[in-house]
């Protein structure tokens, strides 16, 4: 009848790496560092956990998957996972369930630093509950190399603000010490 069947099915590959030298970053913070934003977010909260935890909304199209678009996201991560030190990449992680909201929140707590996202990096809710496929978030002291490799495998990359401090700031949008944080993923970690 054209409603979703909960749980969805979900498909998951797994490969062996010939060669792992170092060990791949986590998703703390460390400083100094700035966050790139790799992916395309597009403007689309449906079957989000913004949508469902607000309104009790499980209505609409989930957003597109581009194959190729992610193929490339998994070469590009590949290569600064195994090219870590040159690229100064001291964090990263998928950005999915809870949109960007919830991957700065993970990665500040196990961090346990703060963001403060530049202005008009993320600029309404829309961005940052988004559940846009195919996005990563990359901590790094070489932003700039992690944007020119990001743009050879043909996949948008911005920086959007730096690591620092003791909170998750978005410019007129979200405002909480890392404290809050815990006790806001503490409170929804049975829901």
């Amino acid at each position: 009848n054209g409603a979703d069947i909960d749980p969805t099915p979900v498909v998951t590959t797994m490969g062996v790496v010939s060669v792992l030298e170092r060990r791949p970053p986590g998703i703390g913070f460390t400083e100094p560092a700035s966050l790139v934003l790799i992916g395309e977010t597009q403007r689309n909260l449906a079957g989000s956990r913004w949508a469902y935890q607000l309104n009790n909304d499980k209505s609409g199209s989930l957003p597109n998957l581009d194959l190729r678009s992610h193929r490339s996201l998994l070469n590009l991560i590949l290569e600064l996972v195994r090219e870590s030190e040159s690229y100064a990449v001291s964090a990263i992680h998928d950005v999915s369930d809870g949109g960007l909201a919830l991957a700065l929140a993970e990665m500040a707590i196990a961090g346990d630093l703060g963001v403060e996202i530049a202005e008009g990096s993320i600029p309404d809710y829309l961005a940052l509950f988004s559940e846009s496929a195919s996005r990563v978030l990359v901590a790094t002291s070489n932003p700039q190399a992690i944007v020119s490799s990001a743009a050879g495998y043909h996949l948008p990359a911005r920086v959007i603000g730096d690591v620092r401090g003791s909170r998750l700031y978005v410019p007129g949008l979200v405002n909480l010490t890392l404290q809050d944080l815990r006790d806001a993923l503490r409170r929804n970690a049975v829901s």
